[in-house]
């Protein structure tokens, strides 16, 4: 399963994260409040075991990862 990279950075935003800035070959989104990093590669479509992965350093639930992957599936 192939996860859009918009996807992925549209459900860091709600979870409160920010882009900060480009560096190499992600771009640094940092969450307000927290100060919490996340660092995101720049390709276009995202596995699931990354996309997991980010979304686990965001700090998400395995709850809502798995919730969004199956939004992310049908859309």
């Amino acid at each position: 399963m192939k996860i859009p990279r918009e996807q992925a950075v549209a459900r860091l935003r709600e979870a409160g994260f920010s882009y900060k800035r480009r560096a190499d070959r992600v771009e640094i989104y940092r969450q307000r409040g927290t100060g919490k990093i996340v660092n995101v590669s720049l390709r276009d479509l995202f596995d699931e075991t990354y996309t997991r992965t980010v979304l686990h350093q965001a700090g998400l639930t395995p709850a809502q990862i798995e919730d969004f992957l199956l939004a992310a599936v049908k859309e």
